[in-house]
């Protein structure tokens, strides 16, 4: 399920190479590809993407130091409502906080969650949608899988569901 779930990993080198161009295309660009409801049929492996959820059992922030600001996931299910070529959208149950510039507001977002392992966007990534409806997003760094079972569990049919026994 690991595999299903995260990937391979990258060596830290090619990883942080991977994450500075990923956050520069994500954020610079702003281009989450074409954005869609999620569709009945859609699948992650062979369960259908609509039985599962990301459960997040404690807030995490992320910091975009271009946009100099934070961003808060609340603790809480996140269900699937939208997906692209890339993954599936699970929105947070009340929004994402952000902080910037001295100001903190709510805005509309939740977790990316990729659909194909080892893929140069196989990284679960926070998203947000900003004013004008368009969906943008900054890439989780590897702390946030690494807390997998801890602080964040992905879920079927309302049950987490465990790394395999080799760990991941």
């Amino acid at each position: 399920m690991r595999q299903l779930l995260f990937g391979p990993r990258p060596s830290c080198l090619a990883a942080g190479f991977l994450s500075a161009i990923i956050l520069s295309s994500s954020l610079l660009l702003g281009c989450a590809g074409q954005v869609r409801p999620l569709s009945e049929s859609t699948r992650i492996g062979n369960i259908a993407a609509r039985l599962t959820s990301i459960l997040m059992k404690e807030p995490y922030t992320v910091t975009a130091p271009l946009f100099a600001g934070t961003y808060t996931l609340p603790p809480g299910e996140y269900f699937p409502m939208n997906e692209d070529g890339h993954g599936i959208y699970y929105a947070a149950p009340l929004g994402i906080t952000r902080k910037s510039h001295g100001k903190v507001d709510r805005i509309e977002g939740g977790i990316h969650m990729p659909r194909a392992p080892g893929h140069y966007y196989s990284f679960f990534s926070l998203y947000l949608i900003d004013g004008g409806g368009r969906f943008r997003k900054l890439p989780l760094p590897d702390r946030f899988r690494e807390g997998y079972g801890r602080s964040v569990v992905f879920r079927v049919r309302g049950e987490d569901v465990p790394l395999d026994e080799k760990g991941g």
